[in-house]
């Protein structure tokens, strides 16, 4: 804010265009994250050339920022909060080997009830291994999963809105924070037309790319 010669109050050019642009998107990304106790929430907007974001600090702060719409993939790396330092060197430290990225194929119906089970978990400890008795997937597809509900430990969302010439869109992003790296979920359908959600390891910076083909349908 800054104050006229009459003693009013005027609100920076600037912040006036973030707000501008936030409240007047072409596209908009709301985006909430966490890996344990280390959280992101975050809104960026595009509109025309331009675009903004809103990121909620600690303390309830938030942090405008302006950017031209091509820098989004740089902006919406922000989103995504930072691994631990010391998560390597833990592992050396206590002998750990190296484990294979988790990767491959799950029925919606297994992610599903899998994702309940793991939020519960503190409260109904044998609820994950009840959940997977009772799926009784194949032996790989088993060990995916099993291996998904031990190691998961962050999640991240991404709400994508916009309208196009034909109408709104919607979609989201979904990432699961395992095994120390991240997962993007894709749908998928098996041979029997069963759907399956797809496990992809993809690198933190990578939300951009995820987001293109929602943004290209808003914007071109």
């Amino acid at each position: 804010m800054m104050a006229e010669g009459d003693g009013k109050a005027a609100v920076n050019p600037s912040v006036a265009m973030n707000l501008q642009v936030l409240t007047h998107p072409q596209a908009m990304l709301a985006t909430s994250a966490h890996i344990g106790s280390r959280a992101v929430q975050c809104l960026h907007a595009i509109s025309g050339i331009f675009g903004a974001s809103l990121f909620r600090l600690d303390g309830n702060q938030l942090e405008l920022s302006f950017f031209r719409a091509v820098d989004l993939g740089k902006e919406l790396a922000r989103a995504v909060p930072p691994e631990s330092e010391h998560a390597p060197d833990l592992a050396k430290l206590f002998g750990d080997e190296p484990r294979e990225p988790l990767a491959g194929a799950l029925p919606l119906r297994a992610v599903e009830e899998l994702g309940l089970a793991v939020t519960l978990r503190s409260a109904d400890p044998p609820g994950v291994g009840a959940v997977l008795e009772a799926l009784a997937l194949p032996q790989e597809q088993a060990r995916l999963a099993s291996r998904l509900a031990d190691e998961t430990d962050g999640l991240l969302t991404c709400d994508l809105t916009g309208r196009s010439a034909s109408g709104p869109l919607v979609d989201r992003i979904v990432w699961l924070h395992a095994g120390n790296s991240w997962l993007g979920l894709r749908p998928d359908n098996g041979p029997d037309g069963e759907h399956l959600v797809r496990l992809e390891p993809t690198q933190p910076g990578s939300l951009g790319v995820w987001a293109a083909g929602f943004l290209a349908s808003i914007l071109s």
